[in-house]
């Protein structure tokens, strides 16, 4: 059987060199090519002004300021996609932050050692960009992100 997670993340910038930081993480696994109902989904503090993105994912300050900070959630997401194989639109980008908190938080490891042979793949060729907007947007709707511009 196998294990993918979709996973995708929002930062407070483009290049975590300059700061930036990781302000969402959210996955959605499917096992044998089904979307199961477990989903990994958490707001981060990221212990920074979130600036201009707010115009990208309208995740506000004031939204995130009693939310966890990075080091609060790193185990159950780490539990969470350990022995999958990742399935990321940008991965790059979304490893770069990802690795980048860990090391902020002391965790020498990398994400991609941690999922299945550290494989994860770059592209979806089953799957366009508007198609996985679409799984892990239907996966947002189900929470209430009405606050989101409090």
């Amino acid at each position: 059987m196998e294990r993918l997670i979709v996973l995708d993340t929002e930062t407070t910038g483009i290049k975590p060199s300059e700061g930036h930081r990781i302000i969402e993480v959210g996955a959605v696994e499917i096992l044998d090519r089904e979307i199961t109902s477990t989903e990994f989904q958490k707001y981060i503090q990221p212990n920074r002004k979130v600036g201009e993105s707010v115009n990208i994912h309208g995740i506000t300050d004031k939204f995130l300021i009693n939310k966890p900070q990075f080091n609060q959630i790193s185990d159950d997401l780490l539990s969470f996609i350990e022995g999958a194989t990742l399935v990321i639109h940008n991965a790059p980008f979304d490893l770069g932050f990802l690795n980048n908190e860990l090391k902020i938080i002391g965790i020498k490891e990398k994400i991609e050692n941690i999922c299945t042979s550290g494989r994860y793949t770059f592209t979806l060729p089953e799957i366009d960009k508007k198609k996985l907007q679409q799984i892990l947007g239907e996966q947002k709707d189900k929470r209430n992100t009405e606050n989101l511009k409090h």
